[in-house]
């Protein structure tokens, strides 16, 4: 079906809107930041029960921002239920893929904390409550202390069965920001696909 001139003039409003409020956020659309030489699995069915490329890349992109070798972030960030096929992405793919963007948190917790997190993250598999973890050490020793990087949402306690991981927390400490979890991701596909 042919578009129209009125629809097409109502698309263009309403993309030149979204556009600009995402260059308030300091996003230019777009921008494309890599070419990419294979696809990127979104889709919910895939990101809510496990591993995909596409996750590998946002915890290594929150480890790399962060300077931590361990990442933790809920599947339910993903919301693009789709897959970026091989080829140029711009900015705006990747608002696609983390519309609700938020900050990636650097917080020390305890090993017993960080044991309980990942077995109800695990639990949480096929809703966006199941986590992504990298870098995690095999054995976690309940009495020491892990720096990791976190998905600011996660501290919020909003998560499916997550109410206790919060800032008020005592087994959270030194908790601090880094930047938009989309600028990193930006990042980690200029550095893998330059």
């Amino acid at each position: 079906m042919k578009e129209g001139p009125k629809t097409s003039a109502e698309v263009k409003k309403w993309v030149d809107l979204g556009n600009e409020a995402f260059r308030a956020q300091g996003f230019e659309p777009t921008t494309v930041v890599a070419t990419i030489d294979e696809p990127l699995y979104g889709r919910e069915a895939a990101v809510r029960n496990g591993p995909t490329r596409l996750t590998e890349l946002i915890t290594d992109a929150m480890r790399h921002d962060t300077g931590l070798p361990m990442a933790i972030f809920n599947a339910g960030s993903i919301r693009i239920d789709d897959v970026v096929p091989p080829g140029p992405v711009t900015q705006y793919d990747v608002i696609r893929i983390l519309p609700f963007g938020g900050k990636t948190m650097k917080a020390t917790i305890t090993g017993a904390l960080l044991t309980r997190l990942l077995e109800i993250g695990d639990r949480n598999r096929g809703t966006g409550g199941y986590l992504h973890t990298a870098g995690i050490p095999s054995t976690i020793d309940p009495n020491a202390r892990y720096t990791v990087a976190l998905g600011e949402f996660l501290l919020t306690g909003g998560e499916a069965n997550l109410g206790f991981l919060t800032r008020q927390n005592p087994e959270i400490t030194d908790v601090s920001e880094a930047r938009d979890i989309r600028l990193a991701v930006i990042d980690e596909l200029k550095r893998r696909w330059r």
